[in-house]
């Protein structure tokens, strides 16, 4: 199973985010990404499911500069990853409030967009055109 879903996530590789969207009240991202591979064009939905950590961070280009996104740009998926027992802990602990780090959470999906930023997903659960993963039995 696990070598299927990585699979599957090649084949996302250099695809175009047609549609996105993210409903934190229902813990759900769902991104609909085309692909040309040899001419031919492929739809995937990919459906993450069970949110439980997400992190987008953007860096700014060669000049420092954070260029907003207009209407009509592409947005590419170069790369995506998944790692089982997660990329690495997301933990507050340099803030001075105590509540905040009881926080720490990993995120197992790391997704690289073409504007040089990177969105991290933790989920239980994601569903490629369909097929379902639970992420925390590819662990073992």
């Amino acid at each position: 199973m696990k070598k299927r879903l990585e699979n599957l996530l090649i084949e996302l590789w250099a695809g175009i985010i047609v549609e996105y969207s993210m409903d934190l009240m229902k813990n759900k991202v769902v991104f609909l990404v085309d692909t040309l591979d040899n001419g031919i064009l492929t739809k995937y939905e990919a459906v993450f499911e069970e949110i439980f950590c997400l992190c987008y961070i953007r860096e700014p280009n060669l000049s420092g500069e954070y260029v907003p996104f207009e209407e009509g740009d592409i947005c590419e998926m170069v790369s995506i990853h998944f790692s089982p027992e997660g990329l690495g802990k997301e933990e507050p602990s340099e803030w001075d409030m105590s509540y905040v780090n009881q926080y720490n959470q990993f995120a197992n999906f790391a997704i690289e967009l073409l504007d040089s930023s990177m969105l991290y997903i933790g989920s239980k659960y994601i569903t490629i055109n369909g097929e379902r993963f639970e992420t925390d039995s590819l662990a073992k």
